[in-house]
């Protein structure tokens, strides 16, 4: 019987060591990661979830003599949305209304959009393109649409914006106010007074900002820095 008792006791000796040993080494890896790696570790982290984006800045306008626009950089946007950001109710409740208004304005079945949507978000997928290269008014449009004017977090509105080149009277005299040509490397050169005066009077200041992943959605802007 002793002998069984001294087995025990050895063997809660060894079990108490051991878990000993782990606390000890869980206090160590956490002193070290948040007093001796700390700041690599978070700029680690920032770096995942945290990127630091430049904003072109848009080309000034040309413009005749009598204030005529010759050319002019325009915002251009593609709209997608996440279906599985809004809540099944949300969902259930406004995608036929969202589906009429594409119908509406693409003039084509809501049928065809609601076997999109409900597809998509039955496969969990988080990136479906409505529209692209939307004007401004049309953009507004879409955002007071059912759904997406619940907003990114609410209605699973996705944004993208550029900005385009246009040229009002179009072919006309474009040799001397100027046009985008693009080679087959994607470089974009301008001959004319848009391209001549590009660098030194056109040419903006790029900006920054912060873009933040936000849980597995896509890149979504925080702050403007400049």
């Amino acid at each position: 019987m002793a002998t069984t008792h001294k087995h025990i006791r050895f063997k809660f000796l060894i079990i108490s060591i051991g878990v000993f040993g782990l606390a000890v080494a869980v206090v160590v890896k956490l002193f070290n990661i948040q007093y001796i790696n700390g700041d690599a570790y978070r700029a680690k982290a920032d770096e995942l979830i945290v990127q630091n984006v430049s904003i072109l800045a848009n080309r000034g306008n040309i413009v005749a003599a009598d204030g005529s626009l010759l050319a002019t950089s325009v915002p251009k946007y593609d709209i997608h949305i996440d279906p599985v950001a809004s809540s099944q109710s949300t969902f259930d409740n406004n995608i036929n209304a969202l589906c009429d208004s594409l119908g509406v304005y693409f003039k084509k079945s809501p049928t065809y959009f609601k076997q999109i949507l409900t597809s998509a978000r039955s496969s969990n997928n988080k990136y479906v393109r409505l529209a692209r290269n939307l004007g401004y008014a049309d953009f507004v449009r879409f955002s007071k649409f059912p759904i997406l004017n619940k907003g990114a977090y609410s209605g699973g509105l996705i944004v993208s914006q550029s900005t385009s080149r246009e040229y009002p009277l179009g072919g006309i005299a474009k040799r001397t106010i100027g046009y985008e040509r693009t080679d087959d490397q994607g470089n974009v050169t301008r001959p004319g007074i848009d391209g001549a005066f590009g660098q030194s009077y056109l040419k903006g200041v790029d900006g920054k900002r912060l873009k933040q992943k936000i849980g597995k959605g896509p890149m979504e802007a925080t702050r403007r820095l400049q």
